[in-house]
């Protein structure tokens, strides 16, 4: 059963619409856009402080696979890392083992830290070690390399270093 409501307690009912108005909106806008100002730049910096760890990790990962396909398939296994497409991967024979795998941007690879263009790669023997006389490090810093060049730029000293024991195999990161 439905009961008649007198009219003038409806009368807000009809009259009334819900919304927001203009100037709510634009305060909601203003709020998230300097929400949004203010989380931007810190995400960057995020990012940026993670790419020199990720690419001594992947790097030294796939050290670590060169080494364990040397010693468990009795070959000689190649770690390859090139600038020119920021890449690292595990060849034998020339043929990969491992697909290219792509380091984080803005980090740069080099052998020799007093010539950065001296780019070597390292090769593991069935026994683990590798066939270089010495101890390898491989330095990782922040910075680009321009392909068209052939330089590097922006290279800070926010460095890392991957050490590889050339009687053992044994990988070390290093971070000053």
């Amino acid at each position: 059963m439905v009961r008649n409501v007198p009219r003038r307690q409806c009368r807000h009912l009809v009259g009334s619409r819900s919304g927001f108005t203009l100037i709510e909106l634009l305060t909601v806008l203003v709020i998230v856009g300097a929400l949004i100002a203010f989380t931007v730049p810190a995400i960057t910096n995020l990012s940026r402080s993670t790419a020199l760890p990720g690419a001594l990790r992947q790097i030294a990962n796939e050290a670590s696979l060169a080494r364990q396909y040397a010693i468990t398939h009795r070959v000689q296994a190649e770690l390859k890392i090139t600038n020119t497409y920021i890449a690292v991967s595990v060849l034998t024979n020339g043929f990969p083992v491992d697909k290219w795998n792509y380091l984080p941007v803005g980090t740069v690879v080099f052998f020799d830290s007093s010539n950065p263009n001296l780019v070597t790669n390292v090769v593991f023997t069935p026994t683990g070690g590798t066939t270089n006389l010495n101890e390898v490090s491989i330095w990782v810093r922040e910075g680009s390399f321009d392909t068209n060049t052939g330089m590097y730029f922006g290279i800070n000293s926010n460095t890392g270093t991957i050490s590889i024991n050339n009687l053992l195999g044994r990988i070390k990161i290093l971070r000053p």
